[in-house]
């Protein structure tokens, strides 16, 4: 009978947990709308202030942390009212407002609790993920300027209550929870169970690989010098991630919306990860796309490049021979000095060529590639895809599969056209140039 209760308490815990990601998820993005969309904009909802000094937002975060209080429950409030505020110092306008200031005064207090200090006898699981929430609340506005506020005994005295009444040493919190509130901790316990699991297991003769940790790719195509840097076409840089900053903060908000979908398919309690799929299907469409793009683009490159080195070359020798007749030098081997100086101007065609040949390599194979993960993106997540994700699910997961796969193209694109195709390019074009030189030498010596 007791292990029934505990077992029934233990599935009720983790229902409120996976609600908890969602409304997590969800207050997020309502942050970046309230927030990050409304600091951009010339002004606000006018159904939202009245004011700067009585500005509103569309929750009642006083409201929520009192009932929270009240009911016991700070645990399962909490989270998603920092999460609501996680795009706060976006809206200078917002976090000046009186109400608004209230709220993270409040939260401000919670902090210095005694019960959720470390030192505390009460600390427990619960009082570590509720610090953590709050240490992560003040480093995200770290950079407002709260006001120093008189002294709210009610909300003092509901704080009292409430640290006197609530068991914050309950060993009541899942992994699904621990991952919302530390998810670095929860990182870590799992590298530990795998470590230990790894341990413990019967050697046989291979090496143990650790479970649960995720692979860190590079995000820099190695080997690039920056002469390779200077030349690459800007559509393909900025796929690439190269060094544009002038939208870093869009870039940091988007990050964190598609962290924070991922994350909802993503925890312990699903057997088919998204993020797992997601990661492994952007690096195989990315690989396939680049290997079927340089084989297809590469050859007719490489053609050309020999084609305009033959033609610009016999050009440069003609010039030359023109240039000495008009001297008039008196030289006993005129032919001698047109080949000089025409080797000199072979070495500074060849030069440009190959590099506009790099140039439009990359092009070329970065648009072939493109093409194949917008087509293949949706296809592959479709066919891997669990049975309870939704359309609208994939579609959001393959557009972001599609965006990383373009990304992880173009840096593969960049090391492999830099390296093995720009060799192509310069030996087809040296070649080249000894024909040409060949055929003039056999052409001086027939006159």
């Amino acid at each position: 009978m007791q292990q029934s209760a505990v077992t029934e308490a233990t599935a009720s815990h983790r229902a409120k947990s996976e609600r908890l990601v969602s409304q997590c998820c969800l207050a997020s993005f309502l942050s970046f709308l309230t927030f990050a969309v409304s600091a951009s904009s010339s002004q606000h909802d006018t159904g939202m202030t009245i004011g700067e000094s009585q500005y509103q937002p569309a929750v009642d975060l006083n409201a929520v942390l009192h009932a929270a209080l009240l009911s016991n429950s700070l645990e399962w409030g909490l989270p998603w009212v920092a999460q609501y505020l996680r795009f706060l110092s976006h809206d200078p306008y917002a976090y000046s407002s009186q109400r608004v200031q209230q709220v993270l005064h409040k939260l401000r207090s919670l902090h210095r609790c005694a019960v959720l200090l470390p030192q505390s006898a009460a600390f427990g699981p619960v009082a570590l993920c509720l610090r953590s929430v709050l240490d992560d609340h003040l480093e995200q506005i770290a950079d407002i300027d709260v006001t120093e506020a008189g002294s709210d005994v009610a909300w003092q005295t509901l704080v009292k209550t409430w640290s006197e009444a609530a068991d914050l040493k309950q060993p009541v919190v899942d992994p699904r929870y621990m991952q919302l509130c530390c998810p670095l901790l929860e990182h870590a316990r799992q590298a530990v169970q795998a470590s230990i699991s790894a341990e413990t297991a019967p050697w046989d003769g291979k090496r143990s690989k650790l479970k649960g940790i995720r692979k860190i790719h590079p995000s820099q195509p190695p080997g690039v010098s920056p002469n390779i840097q200077a030349r690459i076409p800007p559509a393909v840089a900025a796929a690439a991630g190269m060094p544009s900053h002038d939208k870093r903060s869009q870039d940091s908000v988007k990050g964190e919306l598609q962290e924070a979908f991922l994350e909802q398919y993503s925890g312990a309690g699903h057997k088919v990860r998204l993020r797992d799929v997601s990661d492994y299907i952007a690096n195989i469409i990315a690989a396939n796309a680049v290997s079927s793009s340089i084989e297809r683009c590469a050859p007719q490159i490489v053609k050309s490049a020999t084609a305009d080195m033959t033609a610009q070359g016999e050009s440069a020798y003609q010039e030359a021979a023109v240039q000495i007749e008009q001297s008039h030098l008196s030289h006993s081997s005129p032919s001698a000095l047109q080949s000089q100086h025409a080797n000199i101007c072979l070495d500074t065609i060849a030069s440009n060529i190959v590099n506009s040949s790099v140039t439009q390599a990359m092009e070329a194979c970065f648009a072939a590639a493109e093409e194949a993960v917008n087509q293949q993106a949706v296809r592959a997540l479709t066919a891997l895809a669990a049975p309870q994700w939704t359309p609208s699910v994939i579609g959001t997961a393959a557009a972001m599969v599609a965006e990383t796969a373009r990304h992880l193209s173009a840096q593969q694109i960049i090391a492999q056209v830099s390296s093995a195709v720009r060799k192509q390019i310069q030996q087809q074009v040296d070649n080249a140039s000894r024909v040409v030189v060949k055929a003039v030498a056999v052409n001086n010596n027939s006159k």
